[in-house]
């Protein structure tokens, strides 16, 4: 699943790598596959969460050099949260799960890493934290520090290598013993459900995610207009 967090007084941006397929019975997961969750344009860091194949299409608008907003994808099913990297300005947040004063926590983590940032104040420790106490997030941390533009991301992968990777190396965990995983491949050899499911990943009907706890609340018209307002203002 995810732990995004900004913590605005270290201007730290920090996320997890893992995306995962949550099945009623199991999770399908992959880590570390150089599909960010962050992304960085004109001077502002994109954190996302939510569905894999729709921040793909926000990454290669924002790589494009859009010209204000026109043609902006779709927003429905993401988390977003825009960041001024020079003044560590929020400019636009929407489906983040804890709002504090100096700091955003989203994802399935979110608890956990609040936990530990409350005690810490450190957003990478925070997201490591997270993902020894959830089994929903995992993988290397990774970060932005603003003020000196520090940044072990690699954006190196598109969705569709997340997806080949996924049903090379993805793991599976059994909801009722998520202490424990298996390759998915073992795991489809064995049970006709996972199987299904890896069909599905393979014929692109079935997508990775980075879940957030409001990820089914629908964006309102206003909000649109507002991410609107934001992106012509950075890219106009």
């Amino acid at each position: 699943m995810t732990t995004n967090v900004f913590d605005m007084d270290s201007r730290q941006v920090a996320t997890d790598s893992r995306w995962s397929i949550d099945c009623q019975k199991f999770i399908l997961f992959i880590d570390d596959t150089g599909f960010d969750k962050i992304c960085l344009a004109k001077r502002h860091a994109f954190m996302f969460a939510g569905n894999g194949p729709l921040i793909q299409q926000w990454k290669d608008w924002l790589q494009a050099n859009p010209l204000g907003a026109s043609n902006m994808p779709d927003v429905q099913g993401i988390a977003i949260c825009i960041i001024n990297m020079p003044t560590a300005e929020i400019k636009f947040e929407h489906g983040q799960d804890i709002v504090l004063t100096n700091a955003r926590f989203t994802g399935t983590g979110s608890k956990y890493a609040h936990n530990c940032w409350s005690v810490h104040a450190d957003a990478k420790k925070a997201v490591m934290s997270a993902t020894k106490s959830d089994y929903f997030s995992g993988g290397t941390i990774a970060f932005v520090e603003l003020a000196t533009g520090s940044t072990n991301l690699a954006n190196s992968a598109t969705y569709e290598d997340l997806r080949g990777q996924l049903l090379e190396r993805g793991m599976m965990m059994y909801k009722q013993d998520a202490s424990t995983s298996q390759t998915l491949q073992d795991a489809a050899a064995a049970d006709p459900e996972v199987a299904r499911i890896v069909e599905g990943i393979a014929a692109g009907t079935v997508v990775a995610s980075a879940p957030y706890d409001s990820m089914d609340k629908l964006w309102s018209q206003t909000d649109i207009k507002q991410l609107s307002a934001v992106l012509e203002e950075i890219f106009g």
